[in-house]
């Protein structure tokens, strides 16, 4: 994804979709969070990771516990 970003700087826009949050805190400047098919969030990045309400402060506590265990898992594999 990195390769193509600075096709898209200036007026143009880049659709992604992701779970990756790391990803999403370094490139994206709007976020549009979706649950079963509704908009719960559509704002800034930073509004989004800075006052998240209830919901998405949830999801983002469920996120960086994923995160840590595949982080933990990496480790293991490649210390190989």
């Amino acid at each position: 994804i990195y390769g193509i970003l600075p096709f898209f700087e200036g007026s143009q826009s880049l659709i992604i979709v992701t779970h990756n949050m790391g990803l999403v805190k370094l490139i994206a400047d709007r976020i549009v969070f979706l649950e079963d098919g509704k908009v719960l969030f559509d704002d800034s990045t930073k509004i989004f990771f800075n006052r998240p309400d209830k919901l998405i402060a949830d999801f983002l506590v469920v996120y960086e516990l994923w995160l840590s265990k595949i982080q933990k898992i990496n480790k293991y594999f490649y210390k190989r």
